[in-house]
């Protein structure tokens, strides 16, 4: 029947609807995860890298105290005797010199002739750092080329007294390769890097492949920059001595980079991390969430498919319990259901409701001469005639034995409801393979009955008006007697 087709359908749909709606959530939920997810780990990296600057940045600043602190040591024993004339101190110089390569120490007069213990003095009268010093300045200069051998180093100088006057200068040279071994790790695994710059770039400390460079600033020049994060922006954020998050690409990969004032003079400590370590950590965890997120997916399905079947078994009793079995139509318990909430709602524009009361014409005589298999037939065939004769919106049953009921919903007229019963006996007396004919009963909402059991009572009455006057007609329950 045409309108239990409609809901079942609108019933399916719910459910589906209901399916598709929970996995859509589902999917945006992980999206949602894995967006969070991914944030969460860039802030965690960029807490990471702070924390790892500022420590490195202390361990700098701790070398730069211990080594003022040992220059001071080797002033105060050398006091007084800045010259080369004290063997006792030259052979310090010779031994210590010869012993560690990575701190070269020496002592200078006023005229800037620097002593190392080799026995070969070196003019450092021209030099910044002896001025410096000389003048009562404690000094840590910038990277410059070495007065010994010309490598890349960093120079401590401090004055050397005499009473209250300034005698000479104490001087130590650290190669800048010194501070980059003292700060190698394997942090961020072997995905990052640290390193020391100065306000101009030049590198206290770097890694590999930046030896090429004259300054980081060179290094990093050829990469991309996006948004706010410039080159020019991070030259002015280091010279402004600030700390913070920047973001370069290479390749179109990222590299994160966090700088933090070293604590000594003007340095600068730099973290480098790849975007891959953070890729890394999410891939792992993202895994882990993929598979817990299928498991949790496949129990939310199965549950949902479970209630789905549920709600189908359900669908399907109350069916059975609303639909007759043999026509497949509402049965009485069926009609009874779907007509009462219709005929609560009052038709606008002169509308009507109407109760059509139909039964066999002598059905006991075509179960007696043809037998009750084929007075089945007839019974199966006049309900799909029924659905077929009328509307979609109508209420089609079999009311018991050969009755049914047709429950007209929003008539415009009483005429279109007497010609749809009289089509309805018309095609049935045209059926050839119709062994006998019908008579159909008319009640009217709200004339003649407001109620179900009224209505059903008044085209009751009017069936038996139809058939009393011949049988194979139609009979209104406010006419009874008149065909129709």
């Amino acid at each position: 029947m045409k309108q239990e087709i409609g809901r079942r359908r609108k019933n399916l749909l719910l459910p589906t609807c209901a399916i598709a709606l929970a996995l859509v959530l589902s999917v945006l939920s992980f999206v949602s995860y894995q967006r969070g997810l991914r944030a969460t780990l860039l802030k965690k990296t960029e807490e990471e890298m702070a924390r790892y600057t500022h420590q490195s940045g202390a361990m700098v600043s701790g070398l730069v105290e211990d080594y003022f602190a040992q220059l001071d040591t080797v002033a105060l024993f050398c006091a007084g005797n800045a010259g080369r004339d004290n063997d006792n101190i030259v052979e310090l110089l010779r031994r210590q010199n010869s012993r560690d390569e990575d701190c070269r120490l020496g002592l200078s007069d006023l005229g800037g002739t620097l002593y190392t213990g080799t026995g070969v003095p070196v003019d450092i009268s021209g030099r910044d750092f002896f001025q410096r010093a000389a003048a009562g300045e404690r000094v840590l200069s910038r990277v410059h080329g070495s007065c010994l051998d010309g490598r890349s180093c960093v120079v401590l100088a401090i004055p050397l007294y005499e009473g209250e006057q300034v005698a000479g200068v104490a001087y130590a040279e650290y190669p800048v390769t010194h501070f980059t071994e003292m700060l190698g790790s394997a942090q961020f695994a072997g995905l990052g890097a640290t390193m020391v710059i100065q306000p101009d770039g030049a590198m206290v400390s770097g890694y590999a492949g930046t030896e090429r460079y004259e300054t980081f600033y060179d290094a990093i020049g050829q990469m991309d920059f996006q948004g706010a994060d410039t080159l020019a922006s991070l030259r002015e954020r280091v010279g402004a001595g600030e700390s913070g998050l920047f973001t370069y690409y290479r390749g179109g990969k990222a590299r994160y980079l966090y700088f933090e004032p070293a604590g000594v003079g003007d340095w600068t400590v730099l973290s480098l991390v790849l975007a891959e370590s953070v890729e890394r950590q999410f891939s792992t965890i993202n895994g882990r969430s993929v598979t817990l997120m299928g498991l949790n997916l496949l129990l939310y399905s199965v549950v949902l498919l479970c209630i789905w079947l549920i709600w189908r078994k359900n669908q399907a009793v109350l069916r059975a319990n609303r639909c007759d079995g043999l026509t497949g139509i509402y049965n009485r318990g069926g009609l009874r259901a779907a007509v009462e909430p219709m005929l609560a709602r009052v038709p606008e524009g002169g509308r009507v409701h109407a109760c059509l009361f139909i039964d066999v014409d002598d059905f006991k005589g075509v179960n007696d001469r043809l037998g009750h298999q084929v007075g089945d037939q007839v019974l199966i065939q006049l309900a799909s005639l029924l659905q077929r004769t009328f509307r979609q919106s109508d209420v089609v049953g079999r009311y018991g034995g050969d009755e049914f009921l047709v429950w007209m919903r929003d008539a415009p007229s009483a005429q279109l409801v007497e010609h749809r019963a009289e089509q309805l006996c018309e095609s049935v007396a045209a059926c050839d393979d119709f062994p006998t004919s019908i008579s159909v009963g008319v009640a009217l909402w709200p004339q003649d009955g407001s109620g179900y059991d009224e209505l059903l009572h008044a085209a009751d009455q009017a069936l038996y008006t139809a058939k009393g006057a011949g049988k194979n007609r139609v009979a209104f329950f406010q006419n009874a007697g008149e065909s129709g």
